[in-house]
């Protein structure tokens, strides 16, 4: 009883490599999430399997680039009842250094996850994953087609090639 008890209740890590769209480490998206589809690797496909079989909820996409499931962080979450903050993941290059590049669509990354029972409204069990940071191992230049929403590009379009101010104070 006490062993199953304490395995409802441990936290575990997991980690999974692919490549990368809509990787979102900078600023979070319209809901308050920071958030990454991953397109994994052969093995890390089997572990997602793994863990959707112990009751992921997390769905498994498809699309021309093949299958691929998105992993989120939110802001803030309502955790036994108080607000919990979470930062944005952190990033690391293949190096282990911290970086603040935008990581652009198809870039091959390492994403660690954090893995928690949970009890699911109307009762039953499952398992839920945060993500917790990311290591870039070949770096794919961010660029304006990589925003997800059309408003997002729409408000930046232009913006680098603008002339640059004269300051003066």
């Amino acid at each position: 009883m006490i062993r199953r008890l304490l395995e409802l209740t441990v936290t575990e890590y997991v980690y999974l490599s692919g490549k990368c769209k809509w990787c979102k480490t900078t600023s979070p998206n319209q809901f308050g999430d920071w958030k990454t589809d991953l397109y994994p690797d052969d093995k890390s496909l089997t572990e997602i399997m793994k863990l959707k079989a112990r009751g992921l909820k997390n769905t498994l996409k498809k699309d021309d680039d093949g299958p691929y499931m998105s992993f989120k962080r939110p802001m803030t979450k309502i955790m036994r009842g108080l607000p919990v903050t979470f930062g944005n993941p952190t990033v690391l290059n293949k190096d282990g250094v911290p970086i603040s590049d935008s990581i652009g669509n198809g870039s091959e990354v390492v994403i660690k996850l954090l893995i928690y029972p949970y009890n699911s409204p109307g009762g039953g069990k499952g398992i839920g994953a945060r993500w917790e940071s990311v290591r870039v191992d070949h770096l794919i230049p961010w660029e304006i087609k990589d925003f997800a929403e059309p408003a997002e590009r729409e408000a930046i379009l232009g913006l680098k090639e603008a002339p640059k101010g004269e300051y003066s104070f």
